[in-house]
């Protein structure tokens, strides 16, 4: 029966390709329709617009600030580093800004799989096997009021296609965040200064038991001072973690 459904709707979805062409989302151009890779993640991006956004090539290993070629650990990372590996594919400029922006203030789930298709060819780059890869993924937690205005997480939209394409389960819910101010207002200093209670743990025996000596790996969309996913790196680890990466999509 499954298998009938999974039938029915990839005809569905080769009719209304057919009839309604997918565009680009940066040039907005019609993109060639992708009926060669069914498997593959449909990034809707044209091969033009997708070599034009500004990649992080070269990083460091602990918090993906970019770095010189010969350096793969910064100076701070060196004496706290934030999270035992993180990858972030895109530096959030030009392109990356916008599919950004896209995705946060005007339900880009399509600008999320662009941005997508940069951190799963990073991630397979990066990880050498399968085993290799995280556990679970834990997208990033968002304040119940932001929750309500804009009506998604966009962390999770992230998750979502990465979880599906490598087959990791997402702990989705299992923080959550206090209200405060939006950090687009805040000062560099006061990001610093996040509370260390911005994040708690649902009270669940079966979340200590999904995460003791489990490796995970946290996604959210921009990494900036890394005060985030600092103290939900710390609140992950408090929980039993034994390993927390962070896969973000771009890099500020």
């Amino acid at each position: 029966m499954s298998q009938t459904l999974e039938i029915v709707q990839a005809a569905t979805k080769l009719l209304a390709d057919w009839i309604v062409p997918d565009n680009c989302v940066l040039c907005h151009l019609p993109l060639a329709r992708p009926w060669a890779e069914p498997a593959a993640l449909e990034d809707h991006l044209c091969a033009h617009c997708r070599t034009a956004v500004t990649l992080n090539l070269q990083s460091c290993h602990h918090c993906a600030m970019p770095s010189p070629s010969d350096q793969t650990v910064c100076g701070r990372c060196i004496v706290s580093p934030l999270a035992d590996y993180t990858l972030v594919p895109v530096l959030h400029e030009h392109y990356g800004a916008y599919l950004i922006k896209r995705l946060k203030f005007h339900q880009g789930e399509r600008e999320a799989k662009a941005l997508c298709g940069f951190m799963l060819t990073s991630i397979r780059l990066s990880y050498a096997t399968e085993e290799s890869l995280p556990d679970y993924l834990v997208p990033a937690p968002i304040a119940s009021k932001t929750m309500l205005s804009r009506g998604y997480n966009q962390a999770y939209w992230l998750a979502q296609p990465l979880g599906r394409h490598l087959d990791i389960p997402i702990l989705n819910g299992s923080f959550k965040r206090r209200n405060g101010p939006a950090q687009r207002t805040q000062t560099r200093a006061a990001r610093m200064r996040m509370p260390a209670d911005t994040f708690t743990a649902r009270r669940s025996v079966h979340l200590k038991k999904q995460l003791a000596q489990r490796h995970i790996a946290i996604v959210d969309d921009v990494l900036t001072t890394g005060s985030t996913v600092r103290l939900l790196t710390n609140k992950l680890r408090q929980a039993g973690a034994r390993r927390v990466d962070v896969w973000a999509a771009t890099r500020a």
